[in-house]
């Protein structure tokens, strides 16, 4: 699935599809012990699932760490909005200059393979 957004007046492609691994905005304010738990860091399993009353499309990702803290385990299965998923970060609630550490531009990004 090829995610196209407009940025600067070009349209820039992230590709997103099923098997990416992915991190959350957040991972950028993790300590480095964190950081090594994988904190964040989710495999997408599906980038069109559906809602089943409003047929609104839907990301399904599955957690790639465990966080007791959260009760997350390692597996578990999250879904969020489509849009919302492939969003920037609200820049209005984490501004740069309060939160210079969340620097990602967008909510979920791909994780490259020398990471």
């Amino acid at each position: 699935m090829d995610n196209t957004t407009k940025q600067g007046g070009f349209f820039m492609s992230r590709v997103l599809t099923a098997g990416t691994v992915v991190r959350h905005f957040k991972y950028g304010g993790l300590t480095p012990a964190e950081k090594q738990n994988n904190l964040y860091t989710y495999k997408i399993i599906t980038m069109n699932a559906h809602d089943t009353d409003n047929y609104e499309r839907q990301v399904v990702y599955q957690a790639l760490y465990n966080n007791p803290e959260k009760r997350i385990k390692y597996g578990d299965i999250f879904v969020r909005r489509y849009t919302e998923f492939i969003s920037e970060v609200d820049r209005k609630k984490y501004p740069l200059d309060k939160y210079p550490q969340y620097t990602q531009q967008y909510r979920f990004e791909p994780v490259e393979d020398d990471e």
